[in-house]
Order: C-alpha cells, then sequence, then structure tokens
C-alpha cells in the first residue's frame, strides 16, 4: 500500500429480495431486459384485481398467481382480437404479479401492459385504442372462476366460494384502466419498479421501539396518510409473506412478446408497423456492480473519497474451496505498483 494511501473495505452486495439496495438494482435489471423485449409502440397499462373473500385462497397456494396471470392475459387477447372481426389480431402481453398493496396486506393483483394494437394476418398492423371496461371486467371474473373450478372441483367449500364470487359480483372483477405508455422504456420501468424490490422502502418506517414497528402508507381511497403500529413479529410476517417461492416468475409474456412467438412474428411486425423497432437481436449485458452505482447514484465506487483518484483492487475476503461461510481469510490480488494509486479492498 502506498505510504500515503487509503483503504477502503466494500462488502459483496447480498443479492436478496428483501435488501433495498440489491432489490433496486435487480429492478432495473427487469425494465432493461422487459424494455429490449417490447414493441417500441404505445401500451396501455391495466390492474386486475380480486374479490378480498379470494385472497386467502391464493395465498394458501401461491401456484394460483400464475392462473391469475395467464387468464388476464387471456382476457385481452380475446378483447383485442374481437375489436377487428375481419381476421384476428395478435396483441403483445406483458403481466407483472404483486402480491402486496400499500398497507402490506396480502392482496395479489396483476399489472398488465398490452399494446394499442395488433398483427392482424401477416401483412398489417391493426391499432386498437378502445377497451370495454365491462367486458374486460366480465371476461375476466369468467376465465379465473372458471379454470378455479377446474382445480378444485372435489372442494366443496371452495366451489361454495366461487360460485358466490359468480353471484356477488354480476359486473366482473375490478379492472382499472390506467394511462397511456407511449414508449417501451416508460411502460417496463413502471411496471418492473417492484420486480425484485421489497414491499416497503426504509423511509417509510417511523420508529422501533425494540418490540412494536411504525410505517405509514397513503391510502388511494382516502387520500390520507395513515399510521399503523404492530408488532416486530407482525411486521416480519407482514413482510415475508410476499417473498415468492424460488424460482417462481413474476413477470410473463403473451401474444406477440411470448417465446415460442417473439422470434418468428417480430421481423413480420418490424415491416408491416409505423413504430421504430427496437427490440434488440442480443440479450444486453446486464450493469456491473460499479456501472450499476455510476447510472443509478453517479457514484463511482472505485474513486477516492478524499482525492478522486482511482483506487485498485487488491483483496478479497470469503471462504476457499470447499470450505464453510465460517472461514474467512484474505486473498491477495496480484497487481502492478503504481504509488500513485491507493487500496480496495472488497471483503
Amino acid at each position: 500500500m502506498p505510504p500515503s494511501g487509503e483503504t477502503r473495505h466494500v462488502p459483496f452486495t447480498c443479492k436478496a429480495r428483501f435488501c433495498p439496495v440489491c432489490g433496486k438494482a435487480s429492478a432495473a435489471k427487469a425494465a432493461e431486459k422487459a424494455k429490449d423485449r417490447l414493441l417500441n409502440v404505445t401500451h396501455r397499462h391495466m390492474i386486475f384485481t380480486i374479490p378480498h373473500e379470494m385472497w386467502g385462497l391464493f395465498f394458501e397456494d401461491r401456484r394460483l398467481l400464475k392462473t391469475l396471470s395467464d387468464c388476464a392475459a387471456r382476457t385481452l387477447l380475446e378483447v383485442v382480437d374481437q375489436r377487428c372481426r375481419s381476421a384476428r389480431v395478435l396483441p403483445g402481453i406483458m403481466c407483472t404479479v404483486q402480491t402486496f398493496g400499500r398497507d402490506l396486506k396480502f392482496h395479489p393483483h396483476v399489472h398488465v401492459l398490452v399494446t394499442e394494437g395488433g398483427l392482424q394476418g401477416t401483412s398489417k398492423w391493426q391499432p386498437v385504442h378502445h377497451f370495454p371496461a365491462l367486458s374486460v371486467c366480465r371476461k375476466f371474473q369468467y376465465h379465473l372462476l372458471a379454470e378455479l373450478r377446474k382445480k378444485f372441483k372435489k372442494n366443496r367449500q371452495t366451489l361454495a366460494l366461487i360460485q358466490r364470487a359468480f353471484d356477488r359480483y354480476p359486473e366482473g372483477f375490478r379492472v382499472n384502466v390506467m394511462p397511456q405508455y407511449r414508449n417501451a422504456a416508460m411502460a417496463a420501468a413502471y411496471c418492473c419498479r417492484y420486480t425484485g424490490r421489497p414491499p416497503i422502502s426504509e423511509s417509510r418506517i417511523e420508529n422501533y421501539d425494540g418490540e412494536n414497528v411504525t410505517y405509514w402508507y397513503d391510502d388511494y381511497r382516502t387520500q390520507e396518510r395513515c399510521s399503523v403500529t404492530v408488532t416486530a413479529e407482525e411486521f416480519l410476517f407482514r413482510l415475508l409473506q410476499h417473498l415468492p417461492p424460488k424460482y417462481d416468475r413474476t413477470v410473463r409474456y403473451y401474444g406477440l412478446y411470448a417465446r415460442k412467438v417473439r422470434r418468428t412474428l417480430f421481423a413480420v411486425v418490424q415491416t408491416v408497423s409505423k413504430y421504430t423497432y427496437t427490440v434488440s437481436q442480443k440479450i444486453p449485458r446486464a450493469l456491473r456492480w460499479r456501472e450499476r452505482l455510476i447510472a443509478l447514484f453517479a457514484n463511482d465506487p472505485h474513486h477516492c473519497p478524499r482525492c478522486g483518484k482511482e483506487m485498485h483492487f487488491v483483496a478479497w475476503c470469503g471462504p476457499g474451496k470447499g470450505e464453510s461461510f465460517e472461514t474467512f481469510h484474505w486473498k491477495s490480488v496480484p497487481r502492478k505498483a503504481c504509488p500513485d494509486q491507493l487500496s480496495l479492498c472488497f471483503v
């Protein structure tokens, strides 16, 4: 180490879903990947919800969240296709499943991005700007409850719950039609902002006295800020209930964006659509740790906080091959002697 140098210890990232730092990086990666899969056309954002009586059904069996996403996509495929009867219209759909609301309760719903139009046949891009709300709500209710009836055909209690959902909501389940997004980057950034991130930010936690946790949220119904105080155990439960199962996907693609269809039809869409073709042929490389910090926070971690010169990586600390994570030791990294550079240590 140079005589006037400074050592900086930088921890490895944990890559946990509930880490506010790693979660933000994960959301940024998801948005970049989604943006490069979407066409640069106008997208409509919709939120598909289910009645609170059915939340427990999805809480007990998380595999039903895929069914929720599939039914939302099937609904929009039918609605867009029915807008033009001369030939079938195939739109692009991206569904993002979320299980939490602002108050941290288990509230499964689906954020959907659908192109305002689709490929008609093999030679025409057909714009579709109108999505009839009542038709969308009723179709979504029918498809979801019909699928649930198939899955629980031997469970009388669940079948009774499904029948009550049919009778109690004659106008269908609630679907919120949100604003338009003029390009793929804006659409992907919004729907992926909670992907991989914790359901609550640290800034919303007001107090912790060793036993109770106080946090706030904005109630969208009353437009007021509400404060909630729960025990630490209850707070942890409210967080951990939103942790998705391992290898479970929260983002799925349908229609033109489906994996099997995407490569074969996107070349056709490129020629018949008036919009710029922005889908990359190659999967973009994910930003590295240093590049991500520079992009998000305009802070280069390799620069010395004192003089601003670039620091040099010299060693890392971790378990050796075949050793447990309880056995840590420093491992030096060969480097050229440079008296005007400082030391950067990763631990």
